[in-house]
């Protein structure tokens, strides 16, 4: 729940920065979006609960180290790539920010982080209706739940 959450409002501030031309410091809220959402696919999927624990702590947790490694070598490529170009913009090197603030001249950039957007609001989405409303989430509610409340519920779903 923590991941869909806090990832919710990185996504939602990297929105709002984007659409004010600031897309350099939101990539690097949507670094912290990405592995929110990484890390909380990644705990409900293997329950590792030493990891869960790290997390529930506040310790470091080096997706290099210990989660990346454990996806199949077809995607580990991929989101190591992935993770790269969000951390360009994070550390403070030469792609870190922006150069311009002229947004026109940053289209393209600006353009890219809203499909970033999309993609991870899509990514939540998923997160929540597989991962946080669990099946024993969705036996309990159609088990209790009233008539009208369960209709109302299928419809807000989509």
């Amino acid at each position: 729940m923590s991941g869909f959450y806090k990832s919710l409002l990185s996504i939602y501030s990297a929105y709002d920065l984007n659409i004010k031309g600031q897309y350099g410091s939101a990539r690097i809220l949507l670094r912290h979006a990405f592995e929110y959402l990484l890390l909380a696919k990644y705990c409900s999927l293997s329950k590792n609960y030493i990891l869960i624990k790290k997390w529930e702590n506040g310790e470091d947790i080096y997706l290099g180290r210990e989660i990346i490694p454990h996806l199949t070598e077809s995607l580990q490529k991929r989101f190591k790539n992935f993770w790269k170009l969000l951390c360009q913009f994070t550390h403070a090197s030469v792609y870190s920010q922006q150069v311009q603030i002229d947004a026109e001249k940053n289209e393209m950039d600006i353009n890219l982080n809203f499909s970033f957007i999309i993609a991870f609001l899509e990514m939540n989405y998923h997160l929540l209706n597989r991962h946080v409303i669990n099946n024993s989430m969705k036996f309990y509610f159609e088990s209790y739940a009233k008539g009208n409340e369960i209709h109302k519920f299928k419809q807000l779903k989509l």
